[in-house]
């Protein structure tokens, strides 16, 4: 009876006790089992080329996304990416909707469509970088606005107002700077009527209502935001301004002419603490409209 000898590959598979040194089987094994140990070599080495070429690239990654995040190269993920929000006033168009152009008037995107006196369903997600809106109305394009640097990290609201021949698109930044309290909220004003006269703007009580006290922002016009020079309480750079509140209330929000008591446009919203917001004035058909939107 002829007593065989394992082959390398069972021989590698036995348990320690049944192995047998490879210097003892036949030269034609031998020499397969040579082969056997440099494919495994090589295959390491591969495998480990591989693994050093997969782990660069993820700290390439990895950098990248820490520049992003730090205002760097802009390669953020969409969840960094500049947001944008659309208020449409502009000369009662239903609806509008805002392409985004980079320095070079590569479209960057587009809003979804903005209803008048509304908002889009969602932002507008863009690049970190300088951006000129676009304002169409179906395929025509209406005006273009200014451009601006879009961060990072950061939320933006586009107010397009005015009627033709005296557009505006105002970008304003919805970060948060002044700060707020458990009794207060933060409240800015943006003016986008081209026919509305400068304006006044109280928030009070929505009972008992009606214009009184002093106004928290006076002689408001046409294509600016509340500042110093138009706001009767400290602002932060983004034109915010601390106003006390009451949680769950309903507010009135009152326009009037420039020192005038008389309201040509009221809105009323429940506000509360903590919470930012902006007054945007805009035309409406032969008068004057008034919304007050949560900053998110």
């Amino acid at each position: 009876m002829r007593i065989g000898v394992l082959s390398p590959e069972l021989q590698h598979s036995c348990s320690p006790s049944l192995q047998v040194p490879s210097s003892q089987f036949p030269t034609p094994y031998r020499q397969e089992s040579s082969k056997i140990d440099r494919l495994r070599t090589s295959a390491r080495v591969t495998s480990g080329s591989f693994m050093n070429g997969i782990t660069c690239l993820l700290v390439l990654v990895f950098g990248a996304y820490v520049l992003s995040g730090c205002g760097g190269l802009g390669f953020g993920t969409l969840g960094q990416s500049p947001k944008v929000r659309v208020f449409n006033a502009v000369d009662n168009q239903s609806p509008i909707t805002v392409t985004y152009k980079d320095s070079s008037g590569n479209p960057l995107a587009t809003s979804q469509a903005a209803t008048f006196a509304g908002v889009p369903a969602k932002d507008v997600l863009i690049k970190n970088t300088n951006a000129t809106p676009s304002v169409q109305a179906g395929a025509a394009t209406l005006f273009t606005g200014t451009p601006m640097l879009y961060q990072v990290n950061s939320r933006y609201s586009l107010y397009a107002g005015g009627v033709p021949g005296n557009y505006v698109a105002i970008p304003l930044n919805d970060d948060v700077q002044k700060g707020t309290t458990a009794t207060s909220l933060d409240v800015r004003a943006v003016h986008v009527g081209a026919n509305t006269p400068a304006a006044d703007v109280y928030i009070v009580l929505a009972s008992p209502g009606g214009v009184s006290g002093t106004a928290l922002f006076t002689g408001l016009t046409f294509g600016h935001v509340s500042a110093a020079g138009n706001s009767t309480v400290a602002l932060d750079t983004n034109g915010y301004g601390l106003l006390a509140a009451t949680s769950n209330t309903f507010y009135q929000v009152i326009v009037t002419a420039h020192n005038s008591k008389v309201p040509i446009a009221t809105t009323t919203s429940i506000l509360n603490p903590t919470v930012y917001y902006t007054v945007v004035v805009y035309d409406s058909g032969n008068g004057t409209g008034v919304q007050i939107l949560s900053d998110r």
